[in-house]
C-alpha cells in the first residue's frame, strides 16, 4: 500500500513504500491521466479522397465510406485507400445519391432506392431495384423490409403522405404493416421528428417507435410479433436555444426558394422525442438521444433481448459506425478534411 510522507520515496521496515505528499500527488494525476487515456477518441488518420461523406462501416479490417455517389474503401492497418468503386448513375454500382451501408452475411449492402449487394472487395454482386421511394431497405428471407414514403387515398378523397414500415414480398405486395406516420399534405412539419425505424438481426426484425418512447417491436421473419422492448426515459424540454440554432441551421441547408414555401410550418414540440436515430450495430441496440454533454450526445446501447448494457456519451457525429466494441467516426478538421476517429466503447 502507498503511505503519503515527507520523505521520498523509500521502503519502511513493514515493507509498505513511502513517498512524499507533493510526489503522491503528482504520481496520483500521473495514474489517473494514465488510465482514462483509453476513453478519449483516438485519431485513425485523414480521409483527404472525400467531399461530402454520407455514412461509414467497417468490416474485414476495411472502413467503407459512403460519399460522392461512390463507396470509398480504405485499409485501415495501412490507413490508405484501396479501392473506389461506383459513380452517378443507375445501372449496377451506379448510385442516384452515396448509398447507406450496411455489412451483413459478410457482404456489403449499399442501399437507398435500390440496393447493391457488393463482396467486401467491393466486386459488384447483385442489384434489387424497386418501384417504391423507399428509405431503408433489407432483405430478410425472401422477403423484403421496407421504410417508404407512399401517398394513400383517405374517405374524403384527400391523400395523404404516409411514411410506413413493412414486410413485403418479392413482387412488393405488403404482407405486414407494423408501423406507420401519416402526414397531411402542407400542413406542418414538427420538429423535432418522432421516428420510426428498423433493423434486422438474426432473422428478426426490430421496429423502433419514438412516439412510444424508448420502444421497439420485435417480429420473426414472417411478420409474426415475438416481444416488445420499452425502456423507460426522463422527458426533457426543448430549450429556446436549441429551437433558435436548429433554424438557423435548416434555413442554411434548404434552397431559399423551398424555405420560402416552408419556413412558417415548422413547429417544435414540447419534449424531446425518446430518440433520434436506432440502429442496430456489432450485434446490439444502440439508441442515439437527444441528450447531450460538451461536444458529446448519450447513447443507451441494449441487447437484442432489451436488457441494458450501457448509457455513454460518445463524440455527436452524423457519421458512425461501431465494430467490435469501437465506435469509429468522421468529422472535418481545420482544412475541411474529413477524420476518421476511434473511441472504445466495450
Amino acid at each position: 500500500m502507498f503511505v503519503l510522507s515527507r520523505d521520498y520515496l523509500r521502503m519502511s521496515n513493514k515493507g509498505k513504500v513511502f513517498i512524499g505528499w507533493k510526489k503522491a500527488i503528482v504520481f496520483i494525476l500521473l495514474c489517473l491521466f494514465i488510465s482514462t487515456q483509453s476513453i478519449y477518441a483516438k485519431k485513425i488518420f485523414e480521409l483527404t479522397d472525400l467531399l461530402e461523406a454520407a455514412n461509414i462501416a467497417v468490416a474485414d479490417g476495411k472502413l467503407f465510406v459512403s460519399a460522392d455517389n461512390s463507396i470509398y474503401i480504405y485499409s485501415l492497418k495501412e490507413m490508405k485507400l484501396i479501392k473506389k468503386v461506383g459513380k452517378k448513375g443507375e445501372g449496377p454500382n451506379e448510385f442516384k445519391y452515396s448509398p447507406y451501408l450496411r455489412v451483413k452475411n459478410n457482404k456489403l449492402y449499399a442501399h437507398g432506392e435500390r440496393l447493391h449487394i457488393l463482396s467486401l472487395s467491393g466486386d459488384f454482386l447483385r442489384l434489387i431495384k424497386l418501384k417504391r421511394n423507399v428509405f431503408d431497405l433489407d432483405l430478410i428471407d425472401k422477403n423484403y423490409v421496407l421504410r417508404e414514403m407512399t401517398s394513400l387515398p383517405q374517405k374524403s378523397g384527400k391523400p395523404i403522405l404516409v411514411i410506413r414500415i413493412g414486410l413485403y414480398d418479392k413482387n412488393e405486395k405488403l404482407i405486414k404493416e407494423f408501423s406507420r406516420i401519416d402526414h397531411k399534405y402542407m400542413d406542418k412539419i414538427e420538429l423535432p421528428p418522432s421516428r420510426i425505424m428498423f433493423a434486422v438481426l438474426d432473422n428478426k426484425i426490430f421496429v423502433a417507435d419514438a412516439r412510444k418512447g424508448l420502444y421497439v417491436d420485435v417480429y420473426d421473419s414472417s411478420g409474426k410479433k415475438l416481444y416488445s422492448i420499452n425502456k423507460p426515459y426522463e422527458k426533457k424540454l426543448i430549450p429556446e436555444e436549441y429551437i433558435k440554432k436548429d433554424l438557423e441551421k435548416l434555413k442554411s441547408e434548404t434552397p431559399k426558394n423551398v424555405w420560402q414555401l416552408l419556413k412558417d410550418k415548422h413547429v417544435y414540440v414540447k419534449y424531446f422525442p425518446a430518440f433520434d436515430r436506432f440502429f442496430v450495430l456489432d450485434g446490439k441496440l444502440y439508441f442515439k438521444t437527444y441528450e447531450t454533454k460538451g461536444d458529446k450526445v448519450l447513447f443507451r446501447i441494449l441487447d437484442p433481448k432489451g436488457k441494458e448494457l450501457k448509457n455513454v456519451f460518445l463524440p455527436n457525429s452524423q457519421i458512425f459506425t461501431v465494430k467490435n466494441g469501437t465506435y469509429y467516426y468522421l468529422k472535418r478538421n481545420e482544412n475541411d478534411d474529413w477524420v476518421l476517429f476511434a473511441e472504445k466503447v466495450f
